[in-house]
């Protein structure tokens, strides 16, 4: 498989990329990030290692260009910084990172997380097919790269199960689209299926390729996050929520029709019951209270207040 590894240290990139070409991998070399981007633009990647740290384009902003464009498959990224950069990293993985490597790198933990990587990205491949099988099973509803609603509460009580059993977290977000019933009445629902069609492809470029993406409702849409505690759920969310905000449609004579969500993340931690109707609810309050703060943002249930009783 390809690597493509970006950083302005040559010799700690000739270490990396010699140790890697000797254990079987294809791997491209740049000095900078806009370099690789142009590169990447041109020829995607499925395993990207960047540094943080460099000139014209940090890696951080390499990874945001990587996850907002429109690639029909996951690319997974590393991203390296110093020991004690903990900014740097949490910077980094809200940008969409999916792993990190503290500098100086030890070739052969390079070597492991990639392997981690390729596990996970044959994981989305088997993903894509067994939803492609689903949806040949089941009515989809017109969006044909999400699931129905039937098919993503199957999903969800499946992760929830998975969870209580291996005491590891499941998170849900519960995503309306902000003022949608303006846009239809307004334009009309031809245009209000583009925005979908539109919401249904950023949501699909920028999930985790092990996510579950499903149309819950009219505009609501679920996303199921296996393994993501409430930090990383609204993470995760949160660059859901800055795809979105990025589309504009487009209408003749007129200004493009900016589009934004609010979500709202409930989490089922270690031991909880896989019960996704409780956690719905919990998502449904958190959703209530982005709507409420002024839209087009993430709020956690974690961090509601606790209504106390009489």
């Amino acid at each position: 498989m390809r690597v493509v590894i970006v950083g302005d240290d040559a010799i700690q990139r000739g270490i990396l990329e010699q140790h890697l070409r000797s254990t079987g991998y294809e791997v491209q070399g740049f000095a900078d990030g806009d370099a690789a981007w142009a590169s990447l633009q041109q020829d995607p990647a499925r395993l990207v290692v960047t540094d943080w740290s460099m000139p014209v384009i940090s890696g951080a902003d390499l990874i945001r260009r990587i996850r907002t464009a429109n690639s029909s498959a996951y690319t997974y990224t590393l991203i390296m910084a110093a020991m004690d950069a903990k900014d740097e990293i949490v910077e980094g993985l809200g940008a969409g990172a999916d792993d990190y490597l503290t500098k100086p790198v030890d070739p052969r933990e390079l070597r492991a997380r990639l392997a981690l990587g390729e596990r996970i990205l044959d994981l989305e491949d088997r993903l894509r097919a067994s939803s492609k099988r689903i949806r040949r099973l089941t009515p989809d509803d017109g969006l044909d790269t999400l699931l129905n609603r039937q098919a993503i509460h199957a999903h969800a009580d499946a992760e929830l199960d998975r969870g209580a059993r291996d005491a590891k977290p499941v998170s849900v977000a519960l995503l309306d689209v902000d003022r949608f019933t303006v846009i239809n009445d307004t334009y009309g629902h031809a245009v209000g299926d583009e925005v979908l069609e539109a919401i249904a492809d950023a949501l699909r470029s920028n999930k985790r390729p092990y996510d579950w993406i499903g149309r819950w409702s009219g505009q609501e849409f679920l996303v199921v996050l296996p393994g993501a505690t409430p930090e990383h759920g609204k993470m995760v969310a949160d660059r859901l929520r800055q795809a979105i905000s990025q589309i504009q449609i487009t209408l003749d004579g007129d200004e493009p029709i900016q589009v934004t969500a609010s979500l709202g993340v409930a989490t089922q931690h270690p031991g909880g019951r896989g019960n996704l109707v409780g956690l719905l609810v919990e998502a449904d309050k958190a959703l209530y209270e982005a709507k409420r703060s002024g839209r087009n943002r993430v709020v956690v249930a974690d961090t509601l207040p606790v209504a106390r009783s009489a």
